[in-house]
């Protein structure tokens, strides 16, 4: 072979080669993450249809944690773990990416000899099954293996603050038990005249008496434990929607500044008398409570 003839091979070869490597180090290979790629956090903040800010796994999901599972003491064993699927790492990790709005305390709890579960300001969180795509909560509030499954507040800081109530609950509020409640526990009152979802509180009576309302067509409505009535919703403007129980429309008191107070009861305004919600009630006539007195 001439000299000239080598030497062209060579530098073929050699730029063949170049390029070889020059491909292999530019496109990204299936087994091995690009460097500099975005990664999705492990636990991250985001929005239901009717609630703001809640915890969920990287791909979105709704995540939950068990009532009676705080400080990392476990209650789901494996008839629990076919419905509920801890949200687990290898032993080898020490810490997960969170993304904005998550504010709480990350830790772990052992699972298996080679994985650990994460807990959240000390509850191991979950996936439940039954949520099939991003954006629902079919496990909230469910009641099971000693305890109550409920979505968690991606922006608490502590245990107490963590648990996320459902829409509508029962709650007691001074000398009246059962009564209905919104998610923070204020107390639910009905307008004796708006019966039917009639709607007559309007104007300056919403400077005082505040719609429970969800900003779309939501349905169902999540409800807790002994909340039995009918739940609908009527029309209140173009794009929001106000909550009804028995079909009265319902509404929190601003006189009422904190969970459990009831000084709307028995007010009379806005063409009729204001009582608080029954939350056991499945008639229309059962629904208001009417005041007690000493």
């Amino acid at each position: 072979m001439s000299t000239s003839r080598h030497t062209f091979l060579s530098r073929f070869w050699a730029a063949g080669a170049l390029a070889v490597i020059a491909a292999a180090t530019s496109v990204p290979s299936a087994m091995s993450p690009v460097v500099g790629a975005a990664t999705p956090p492990v636990l991250q903040a985001v929005n239901l249809k009717d609630y703001a800010g809640v915890l969920a796994d990287s791909s979105g999901m709704t995540l939950y944690v068990l009532s009676t599972e705080k400080g990392a003491v476990i209650h789901c064993h494996p008839l629990c773990l076919r419905t509920w699927v801890p949200v687990e790492v290898p032993n080898a990790v020490t810490s997960v990416t969170v993304g904005p709005g998550v504010g709480g305390v990350i830790g772990f709890v052992a699972r298996t000899s080679t994985r650990k579960q994460i807990t959240f300001n000390s509850y191991p969180v979950y996936r439940y099954i039954k949520d099939t795509a991003v954006g629902q909560a079919n496990g909230e509030d469910l009641s099971t293996y000693a305890g109550t499954w409920l979505m968690a507040h991606a922006a608490a800081t502590t245990a107490r603050d963590t648990l996320v109530y459902p829409l509508l609950q029962s709650a007691n509020a001074g000398r009246y038990t059962g009564v209905l409640a919104n998610r923070a526990g204020r107390s639910m009152y009905l307008l004796s005249t708006e019966k039917g979802s009639v709607v007559h509180c309007t104007g300056g009576c919403l400077t005082r008496w505040i719609p429970l309302e969800v900003h779309s067509k939501t349905s169902p409505i999540s409800a807790g434990r002994n909340v039995d009535g009918a739940i609908g919703l009527v029309a209140r403007g173009s794009s929001a929607f106000q909550v009804t129980f028995n079909t009265y429309p319902i509404y929190t008191y601003v006189g009422d500044s904190a969970a459990g107070q009831t000084k709307g009861e028995g007010l009379v305004a806005s063409g009729g008398t204001w009582f608080l919600v029954r939350a056991s009630a499945t008639t229309v006539r059962d629904t208001p409570i009417l005041p007690s007195y000493p």
